[in-house]
């Protein structure tokens, strides 16, 4: 499977498009789109979040067009979703992981008024296909309901895809501790409302 980015920041466009190979399944669902994307996309952080997407989808490889992803980075992501990463650019001399010091908290823009936040945490609402006969609003629009996903999932790509490559502490209510573990072996803590509680 081929993952490209395309970024168009006069839009506020962003497309992660999926690729088969000569001898793979074609996806149902050829791209995750996001509009309203303001800041520059991580192309480390959507890549998680495109093997996110396409978890239930048969794959061996995936390949990064464009796109370089770093040793650790690729390892971790490598192991936990158990495929082949094989980037653009692979440079065995970087060592630095995805993340900064931004904290977000993704939530569907119907949710957002039920959800707490941390001190510090910038809201990123978003709306969707399931949306389109309520309330219009929100920072981002996406087609995310297409894939078989749960809501925590959908958060969760919107963050890696939406806030940015300094995002580094994403707000959930119910993290998988094995997702939480991979998201900090990629440079990424997740903030779990639930263990706060």
């Amino acid at each position: 499977m081929e993952l490209s980015f395309d970024y168009a920041p006069d839009r506020q466009f962003y497309v992660v498009r999926f690729t088969a190979g000569s001898y793979e399944s074609v996806p149902i669902i050829r791209e995750m789109r996001f509009w309203g994307v303001d800041r520059a996309p991580c192309p480390r952080l959507s890549t998680m979040a495109a093997l996110l997407a396409l978890k239930h989808h048969p794959m061996a490889t995936v390949t990064l067009k464009d796109a370089a992803v770093n040793p650790p980075v690729c390892t971790a992501l490598s192991q936990y979703f158990d495929v082949e990463i094989h980037p653009d650019r692979y440079d065995v001399n970087r060592r630095d992981l995805a993340g900064g010091e931004k904290i977000v908290a993704p939530a569907r823009f119907s949710q957002a008024g039920k959800q707490n936040f941390v001190e510090g945490s910038e809201a990123l609402t978003w709306i969707s296909l399931e949306d389109l006969r309520g309330p219009f609003g929100g920072h981002v629009r996406t087609n995310l309901d297409a894939f078989d996903l749960t809501e925590d999932e959908k958060n969760l790509i919107i963050a890696l895809c939406c806030a940015g490559r300094d995002v580094g502490h994403i707000v959930m209510d119910k993290a998988r501790p094995e997702l939480a573990e991979v998201l900090h072996r990629i440079g990424l803590e997740l903030v779990d409302l639930s263990d706060a509680a």
